[in-house]
């Protein structure tokens, strides 16, 4: 059925007054809108959650990643380091003792030289500092 047919020809004929436009706004126009932009909202904000939520979870990824990058280059740093100071130290006691070995070497041959104590004191010696 027609939608003209169903109301009543007199209805559609009637005058529309300020009033009646107004109370059918108030009424019927505004709350349906209302509903709409509000749907509209809802959806919207919904969808920044998620977006939002993705977000997060890559920016954890990519700070993990970041730490896990900078805990290695600490650690090839510290590594680097304590290698270089542990060749220094090596370095150091290798020369002490090397000229320590050249001392005691120089004592007893100056002991030989000098005639200095016994010589069964000067072979001692010379044991120790393996000459």
């Amino acid at each position: 059925m027609n939608l003209k047919k169903k109301i009543a020809t007199k209805e559609l004929n009637k005058v529309v007054t300020l009033g009646v436009l107004l109370e059918y706004t108030d009424s019927f126009l505004l709350p349906r809108m209302s509903d709409i932009i509000e749907k509209k909202l809802e959806n919207a904000i919904s969808g920044l959650k998620k977006e939002m939520a993705e977000m997060r979870v890559e920016f954890k990824k990519d700070l993990a990643a970041m730490k896990y990058d900078l805990k290695d280059y600490v650690d090839h740093k510290l590594a680097n380091q304590t290698s270089d100071i542990f060749k220094r130290l090596n370095k150091r006691y290798e020369a002490t003792e090397e000229s320590d070995q050249k001392f005691k070497l120089k004592t007893v041959d100056l002991f030989k030289q000098g005639n200095i104590g016994s010589p069964e004191d000067r072979a001692y010696l010379a044991g120790l500092v393996g000459a």
